[in-house]
């Protein structure tokens, strides 16, 4: 949740922090270089670059900051042992009811619907970072889990 809080008030320092593939990236430049401030500018720039087209949930997955607009309710819905395919182990995962009470800042499908309302889970590793997995963000996304506003469907 505090993942989820970070991305949607645009705690972007935050979210770097608690992101296994940011922090591994960062590591990888070391500390104090130009190099790594370079990365952390980057990193900070396309996390709150906002686009039409990035708004939308294609079967690569959506970012994160789409998924935790700024208004929309979030609440814990189960958890479970995570997926065991991915880079670290993960320790458990989350899945989170997401309800977008602002049809403007909802998510669209790919025909370009607006989500009022879906399920995403966040793998976690041990060390409590959160991990990949998929190939655009880091959230899961239960396909069965989708309702639509009135008229979109």
């Amino acid at each position: 949740m505090q993942y989820a809080r970070a991305c949607q008030n645009g705690a972007w320092d935050a979210v770097m922090d608690m992101t296994a593939w940011m922090r591994d990236r960062l590591d990888c430049a070391g500390s104090g270089s130009e190099g790594r401030d370079a990365i952390k500018k980057e990193l900070q720039a396309s996390l709150a670059r906002k686009t039409a087209e990035g708004n939308r949930l294609r079967p690569e997955g959506i970012e994160d900051v789409y998924l935790f607009a700024p208004t929309a309710m979030l609440r814990v819905v189960r958890t479970d042992s995570g997926r065991a395919d991915l880079d670290r182990p993960a320790c458990g995962r989350a899945w989170m009811e997401v309800v977008y009470p602002v049809r403007a800042q909802a998510p669209r499908d790919e025909q370009g619907r607006a989500i009022r309302k879906m399920v995403v889970g966040v793998n976690v590793a041990c060390d409590e970072l959160i991990l990949k997995a998929n190939v655009v963000g880091n959230m899961e996304v239960e396909p069965d889990s989708m309702a639509y506003y009135p008229g979109e469907r």
